[in-house]
């Protein structure tokens, strides 16, 4: 995938026929949100969609494809149902309501470290999501999902510090009385309480969440977790560099014209 992109998304399918269960369709129902971008012949032509309910393993399957197939590298949108379909892109909870009603409890998880989410990865170069680095800087991003979850919902939930944004009532229940109000609809600590009494078996503490080594490498996680710092490390500075000579070629362009 790292020197042929288009690879990648029969990558994705192969690895969903291997590990979707066949309950999926129940199981995800209700519970797992996928954004997707529609295509229209009439207007607006493009218009954000999400999913939440579906019909049977094939139904899932068809819409967690949709959902990575990138425009540009796939110049034909996605075809299911009759309808056509993009990756979701990165629409606004203001204009899609992906994040769901008022009365949903959305554990919100950020792949691209947006800030106010409960779980968000590292910030790493965004041309990884067509030029992904080396194997092990992967595995370590995959290991370093498992230990931000398992620190999520085994350490204490923070107090909200993002400021009355995050503390406000809703405008549609301010005329409610304090002890009709929801705290899960203004508080990030209360949805994190809520949301670990949910959990089945009680988490591990963070230090004992991860492996010692890959199951499937039999690597030292915390060297492709290392592997991981050190490639978005290169990566910025190489493009920071690149950056820089574009820059001081405009520089003498301008100055000798």
């Amino acid at each position: 995938c790292k020197l042929h992109p288009y690879r990648m998304f029969p990558a994705v399918e192969v690895a969903m026929k291997k590990f979707l269960p066949k309950n999926v369709a129940e199981s995800a129902s209700g519970r797992v949100r996928i954004l997707l971008t529609r295509i229209g012949m009439k207007p607006p032509f493009i218009t954000g969609e999400v999913v939440d309910q579906y019909g049977d393993w094939w139904d899932v399957f068809h819409r967690a494809r949709a959902s990575c197939h990138v425009p540009v590298l796939n110049p034909l949108p996605y075809r299911h149902e009759k309808r056509l379909y993009f990756d979701g892109l990165i629409w606004s909870s203001l204009l899609v309501p992906w994040g769901g009603d008022l009365s949903d409890l959305v554990v919100k998880i950020s792949a691209t470290s947006a800030p106010l989410t409960d779980i968000r990865a590292p910030l790493s170069p965004l041309w990884w999501i067509l030029l992904p680095p080396n194997l092990d800087a992967l595995r370590g991003l995959f290991w370093l999902g498992y230990r931000d979850a398992a620190q999520w919902f085994s350490e204490p939930a923070p107090l909200d510090m993002c400021g009355f944004r995050c503390d406000r009532v809703p405008r549609s229940r301010r005329n409610q009385r304090p002890e009709e109000v929801d705290a899960l609809d203004s508080s990030r600590s209360a949805k994190q309480v809520a949301a670990r009494k949910l959990v089945l078996v009680k988490p591990k503490p963070v230090e004992e969440a991860l492996p010692e080594n890959d199951p499937v490498t039999g690597q030292a996680v915390g060297e492709l977790i290392q592997a991981y710092r050190l490639a978005v490390d290169r990566s910025f500075k190489a493009a920071l560099l690149v950056l820089l000579l574009v820059a001081g070629a405009v520089a003498a362009v301008i100055f000798w014209t």
